[in-house]
């Protein structure tokens, strides 16, 4: 994307629109995408990230500096937004 952006000359247009996340965001995102690849689907449609899941990347991983309560509700909150999404992909793809 940035080099499409490069390419055009709008590379300023770019690192505005890109979003800035500090580290406990960066690594809260990583621990979700690490626990959405473990994740059970069936005919694409993903299963929501189990919680015991989570205290098992916890206890190996930690939490970021976030409080695990915290932390544990974040994994879900991004995990039930995939989940709208990637449900929403599959009704588009079939009705097409």
């Amino acid at each position: 994307m940035r080099q499409m952006y490069q390419q055009q000359g709008q590379l300023a247009e770019f690192d505005k629109l890109k979003p800035t996340l500090t580290a406990k965001q960066i690594f809260l995102m990583q621990s979700f995408n690490r626990l959405s690849q473990e994740r059970k689907t069936e005919q694409g449609a993903p299963f929501a990230i189990r919680e015991k899941d989570i205290h098992y990347y916890m206890r190996y991983n930690g939490s970021g500096s976030y409080p695990d309560d915290l932390f544990i509700f974040a994994i879900h909150e991004i995990d039930s937004e995939y989940i709208k999404m990637r449900c929403e992909e599959i009704k588009r793809k079939t009705k097409a």
